[in-house]
């Protein structure tokens, strides 16, 4: 809230549940990592546009 955030980048998803590892769509990630990332946007009042699944740059879900 101090620096005033206009989105959110989740990193390490698949900690969350592992079945997120290296998803690759919004639509596919279990219920348990969507719940986080609604509970992170209500907490925050900001939107979660990034998503990391894995180790990689190109385990990312992007919701820009």
């Amino acid at each position: 809230m101090i620096n005033n955030p206009t989105q959110i980048v989740l990193n390490f998803a698949q900690y969350i549940d592992w079945k997120a590892y290296k998803c690759s769509n919004y639509n596919n990630l279990p219920i348990k990592v969507k719940d986080f990332v609604h509970k992170i946007e209500n907490l925050t009042n900001t939107p979660v546009t990034m998503i990391g699944t894995g180790e990689k740059n190109c385990d990312i879900i992007d919701l820009r």
